[in-house]
């Protein structure tokens, strides 16, 4: 078995296998040629790998390392794009994840962390054999664009803007500030919340505008910053279908301000926002299994349970 990085000009031939190899996760594609050509935050060392024998590809898994902290993130932010070609499943499963711990050693990683999309696939098994640990689950959650929003919930939206300046920000660079500021104070309350920085955002800021649209949501009582959403509207495979997709990406509310409705105020904005871009279906991704306000929250807007992951972490 050889383990090689993926060559600029296999791309679509990765992206081919991922969509027809990928065994987990029925809700959204693993991976396309877009997503491979989004930079990484400075860095970070992104690689896509096959696995071969005799010249025939066998698998391929990606990689992302954080050198600082010699850590690996096995996969790509949201899904697990490892991939095992329909004639060597069963197969080649156990040498495939000592070649990748070889190859990830020898770089220095100690530690590799990775989310499964589907938690209920064979992979959750299979890493678990291996000595990799459950960290916590969480669900991307589901909603058809065209849903109507309720009464009720229209009703604590107006009820709420009585008090909040809820202000729609379509361009991130004029309040880069802001939206780090309040992510990173939620982050600092909130378990397995990551906190951000300016440099991290440009590939969603400059580098993503081609292909999609950034939708930020802040709410403000009397000017002064209390929450946010944040959220991208481009086209993306969904049910095995390219359709125009709103993902939000990341929500929260200060402290001292819950209990006012800015949380549903923003999720109500949001989706009316996303509806002007004609977005099919909305995501909701990483929504903690124990996030008990959330999910409520997400199913009185209408959104369902669409696919449970789970993350794990091995130490080498």
């Amino acid at each position: 078995m050889e383990v090689r990085g993926l060559r600029v000009q296999e791309q679509p031939q990765w992206a081919e296998y991922c969509q027809k190899e990928w065994e987990h996760g029925d809700v959204c594609a693993p991976v396309s040629e877009i997503d491979m050509n989004k930079p990484v935050p400075d860095g970070t060392e992104r690689t896509y790998w096959v696995v071969e024998e005799n010249d025939n590809v066998q698998a391929g898994f990606t990689t992302r390392i954080a050198p600082g902290k010699r850590s690996c993130f096995l996969g790509d932010t949201y899904w697990l794009d490892l991939w095992i070609a329909t004639p060597y499943r069963g197969k080649i499963e156990d040498e495939l994840l000592q070649e990748c711990e070889t190859v990830l050693a020898q770089k220095g990683v100690t530690r590799i962390t990775t989310r499964i999309a589907d938690f209920n696939s064979r992979f959750v098994v299979l890493f678990k054999e291996k000595g990799y640990q459950e960290l916590y689950k969480e669900d991307t959650f589901i909603r058809e664009g065209s849903l109507p929003i309720t009464e009720l919930m229209l009703g604590y939206y107006k009820k709420t803007k009585e008090k909040v300046d809820l202000r729609i920000s379509k361009n991130l660079r004029e309040d880069i500030k802001t939206y780090t500021a309040l992510v990173n104070e939620i982050s600092a309350e909130i378990p397995n919340m990551s906190q951000i920085h300016e440099e991290h955002l440009d590939s969603v800021m400059y580098q993503g505008q081609r292909h999609m649209i950034g939708v930020w949501i802040f709410a403000e009582v009397k000017e002064v910053p209390a929450g946010f959403i944040g959220a991208l509207i481009s086209f993306q495979k969904v049910f095995n279908k390219n359709r125009v997709v709103g993902r939000v990406l990341n929500n929260g509310v200060l402290k001292e301000f819950r209990g006012m409705g800015i949380g549903s105020a923003l999720y109500v904005e949001m989706l009316q926002e996303m509806r002007k871009w004609n977005a099919e279906y909305i995501l909701d991704y990483m929504v903690m299994e124990d996030n008990l306000p959330e999910r409520t929250l997400l199913k009185e807007l209408g959104f369902v349970p669409a696919q449970k992951h789970v993350k794990i972490q091995k130490v080498i």
